[in-house]
């Protein structure tokens, strides 16, 4: 969540009020700004105006959480709609990982000024009705008195007092320089000192122009006006004359009028240079050429003006439109830097883009909202956009670590100085991590504040325990007990695992009780729970959290051992190896309803729950849903109108069972009203066409249908039939499709349907010639450009999945099998095809053999083990007989031979 990343309930705060808080501001406050930003942020100004009058006293975030009774959620939310109103300024310092604020709180503006303010005052009227607004307006605002006919006589500071010395002026002027040098307008400091005053003012007489008329704001203005237009100070003079009103008056605006119309008329209009290609360089000035470094070009970028950048990369002046543009960025504060970023952007586009007035306002628009205040924030922020088009992975945290090289032992640079991006670029060989391993391992230290270095540590220890893939439950477990701990460096890190391997658990050989030595107990009964995972896990060490949650369910919940450990066989084998504590949880509580006594009793639990129920609501005698009685049978079609969901959607797969869910789906339309016709008709496209079955989007397809008053299966095939007017464009094509494999690679004519097809092609043949959707051809399309799978192995992934998922393509799924098979190696279809056979008759043993004596993984240890002691040797064959008779007459409880 964002706001848990912006405040920390014991984050040190300190409030500055730089104004008095009166009754009229509160007035304002209360009457004006309340309505647009509701109470809660009203109530945090008000509590934080109180603070204000302790000066210098900090506090929490803690005590306006107690104060206020907020939420760390709601606190975050009023905050930011203060600074959004500009009610507040909050400033920020990181020291040894602790966060100190300062608020400083702003006045509201004066009556006259709110109501003057285009976006405030519509705000407001949004918020009460029109005749409360100008009832609000004519209370607050003092009525003015008019002056029409009246002349201004005020003396000026000139006329009054003595005028001062030369050494005077200076020193007022340098003073003025020094302050004017960092005024900031509109988010970025501009340098006004680029101008030369000192020589516009000569030319300037206090006759001809009072110097009073030349405030801050019209200083301001012809700094700017002239860096952009390029302008000398003689200029610049000529243009202030004609801009002065006959009223004795100088404004920024028609400053900024004079001087365009001074441009067009002027020899800066006017090149002569020749007209060149695109990204040719004037032989006037080559910037890119003679600054071969990255800090010189960002430079020139922030430091020259957009006319003169435009002019540098192609050869001419810019349009009149484009100089107003530009002009207009200016007037709204951004930088030069951010500018000519976006003129060397068009420039680059190898026209694609061109300088129209929308396209550029909507970049400009883009970049300002991502941060952007110079010329490097805006090449970082367009490099990102373009990685995010083009689907690649964009890490977010791009420094590394403040440590230097020198400071890190060899050891631990890897882990140190890498980014977690880099890190598991190194674990993958140099392939590119896919985008959820990288949000996972980059929320560790953007999220929980985990250094880089013990970071990095995680993500290797998980990656290997979990084989190649990092389980967000697994990392953050492991991340949780190194934040307690306070570890904050790699070599920490890899000591406290170490460690942790070789802790003692609880449970041990004496806990087994009775079933230690009986020959009538399953190896479940026989087995502590720490050695049972570890055999579970091919006899790599189990993952901790998992031993210590099996140990809870005995020692907390009082499972039996062995139920447990048959519990932890079972949640693997269901969750296809992904054990997680919900999951593994929400069985035992169902499980410990039964009394289950050892795990024949559990093994018999299972293979009661696993027998077939199935009912369906709808059949041929369900009213209604045969309602829609046509008399003219040719607008009827039996196959869609007189077929019940199940034979529907059964028929769909070729006579295999379809998934319950779907069927229950289509059958609650049904019962909803809908026809039966309708339904089939709108599975059967949402299947074979849409290639997945998202409920959201059945549901929109539904009330769409109902809407249009359907009852037919006829009408409703042609009316989703309209609905399928998306165009997919593929980037991989036959005319590419070859330069994707290696240059070793043997093409199999068997495998030719494969090899020969690029994935929008397969994709399509999937669907039986419909168009695939465009997110399924781009996620196949990514596994081949960005991760370097072959095409052939790819389109046999894809065949894969849409048979494991019931005809659709989620791409969470095709990922998590590539990421398997990329780890496996795999390079042809026929290495693929034995992969998957090899998985699928692993499962189907397990799932065939539930009431074996012993699982086949443990068959390795105890062929050692009858090395070791041939005196407990058991017979195999024996006891699973002895097994299936106690089953024969199962009454509940197993049957005990005491005589053995």
């Amino acid at each position: 969540m964002t706001f848990m990343n912006q405040l920390h309930p014991y984050d040190i705060c300190e409030v500055q009020c730089p104004h008095e808080f009166n009754d009229v501001n509160q007035k304002i406050l209360l009457a004006c700004y309340q309505p647009i930003i509701g109470v809660e942020a009203i109530a945090l100004y008000l509590k934080l105006s109180v603070e204000a009058s302790n000066e210098h006293l900090t506090f929490h975030h803690h005590y306006l959480l107690d104060s206020l009774d907020f939420s760390i959620k709601r606190l975050f939310q009023a905050r930011i709609t203060l600074e959004a109103i500009g009610l507040l300024q909050t400033f920020c310092k990181v020291e040894d990982d602790q966060a100190h604020y300062i608020y400083r709180l702003n006045r509201p503006l004066n009556a006259k000024s709110f109501f003057a303010d285009p976006i405030l005052s519509i705000s407001l009227m949004r918020k009460i009705d029109k005749k409360a607004f100008e009832h609000l307006r004519d209370t607050l605002v003092p009525k003015e008195q008019k002056l029409y006919g009246y002349t201004e006589v005020t003396r000026g500071f000139n006329d009054v007092f003595l005028n001062v010395t030369e050494k005077e002026l200076q020193n007022i002027e340098q003073l003025y320089s020094e302050q004017r040098s960092q005024i900031s307008t509109s988010g970025y400091t501009f340098d006004y000192n680029s101008f030369d005053f000192k020589l516009f003012f000569d030319g300037i007489s206090q006759a001809l122009i009072p110097h009073r008329l030349f405030t801050i704001e019209i200083k301001q203005t012809i700094a700017k006006v002239a860096f952009l237009y390029k302008f000398s100070p003689l200029d610049m003079q000529s243009i202030v004359m004609q801009s002065l009103t006959d009223e004795q008056t100088l404004t920024a605006a028609t400053i900024e009028k004079k001087a365009a119309d001074h441009y067009q008329l002027s020899d800066h209009h006017q090149n002569d240079y020749r007209l060149l290609k695109r990204y040719e360089i004037t032989d006037k000035q080559k910037p890119q050429e003679e600054k071969n470094s990255r800090e010189e070009h960002i430079h020139y970028l922030n430091k020259t003006s957009p006319i003169e950048v435009y002019e540098d990369l192609h050869g001419v002046s810019p349009t009149d439109v484009t100089v107003r543009l530009f002009n207009d960025f200016l007037n709204r504060g951004i930088s030069y830097g951010v500018i000519n970023t976006l003129i060397q952007y068009i420039a680059m586009s190898d026209g694609r883009l061109d300088y129209n007035v929308n396209l550029m306002q909507s970049i400009i628009d883009t970049w300002v909202r991502s941060g952007a205040k110079n010329a490097e924030d805006a090449m970082r922020i367009s490099k990102q956009e373009h990685d995010k088009r083009s689907g690649k992975v964009v890490p977010t945290i791009q420094k590394t670590t403040h440590l230097t090289s020198a400071e890190v032992p060899d050891a631990m640079k890897d882990y140190e100085l890498s980014t977690p991006y880099e890190f598991l670029k190194i674990l993958t060989k140099g392939k590119e991590p896919f985008k959820n391993q990288l949000k996972t391992a980059e929320s560790l230290m953007t999220v929980y504040g985990i250094a880089q270095g013990v970071t990095n540590v995680i993500v290797e220890h998980v990656w290997k325990q979990a084989n190649g893939k990092l389980p967000e439950k697994f990392v953050e477990s492991v991340a949780a007990e190194m934040q307690q701990q306070n570890i904050q460096t790699a070599e920490q890190a890899k000591q406290f695992l170490a460690q942790r391997g070789k802790a003692v658990y609880q449970i041990g050989q004496d806990s087994l009780g009775e079933f230690a030595a009986s020959p009538q107990a399953l190896i479940y009964d026989r087995t502590t729970p720490y050695e049972f995972l570890k055999q579970l896990y091919h006899g790599k060490e189990p993952v901790r959290f998992i031993v210590e949650l099996a140990e809870q369910l005995v020692l907390t919940q009082k499972m039996p051992i062995g139920v447990v450990n048959y519990l932890m066989e079972y949640s693997m084998r269901e969750t296809n190896g992904k054990l997680t504590k919900n999951y593994i949880q929400a069985i035992a509580s169902n499980w410990m309803a039964h009394q289950l006594k050892c795990a024949a009793d559990a093994i018999h639990l299972v293979e009661q729950e696993q027998q077939p129920v199935t009912k369906y609501k709808v059949t041929m005698d369900t009213p209604l849903a045969f309602k829609a009685k046509q008399q003219d049978l040719t607008s009827w079609l039996p196959r869609y109108d007189e077929t019940i969901p199940y034979e529907f959607l059964k028929a769909l797969k070729n006579g295999e069972e379809p998934l319950p869910y779907v069927v229950e789906m289509a059958e609650n339309y049904v019962l909803s009203g809908m026809t039966v016709g309708v339904v089939n008709a709108m599975f059967e496209y949402v299947i074979t066409q849409v290639g997945r079955i998202n409920k959201k989007y059945v549901d929109a397809l539904a009330a769409n249908a109902q809407m249009q008053n359907i009852v037919l299966a006829k009408d409703a095939l042609g009316y989703f039939q309209q609905q399928n007017h998306k165009v997919v464009t593929a980037t991989i094509t036959q005319d590419n499709l070859m330069q994707f494999y290696p240059t070793n690679y043997v093409f199999e004519v068997a495998e030719e349907k494969y090899e020969k097809q690029t994935p929008y092609e397969f994709i399509k043949q999937l669907n039986n010639g419909q168009e695939p959707f465009p997110y399924t051809v781009k996620a196949a399309e990514n596994l081949i450009t960005l991760y370097g799978m072959i095409p052939a192995v790819v389109n046999f992934l894809l065949e894969y999945v849409l048979a494991k998922t019931d005809g659709a393509l989620p791409e969470k799924y095709i990922n998590s099998v590539a990421d398997s098979w990329r780890r496996q190696q795999i390079q042809t279809v026929e290495q693929a095809r034995s992969y998957v056979k090899g998985a699928e008759q692993k499962a189907l043993a397990s799932k065939g053999k539930k009431v074996e004596v012993v699982p086949e993984w443990f068959n390795k240890p105890k062929e050692e083990l009858v090395k070791e002691a041939p005196a407990e040797v058991v017979d195999i064959d024996a006891e699973y007989n002895k097994l299936l008779q106690q089953f024969r007459n199962y009454d509940g409880k197993v049957k005990s031979d005491r005589t053995d």
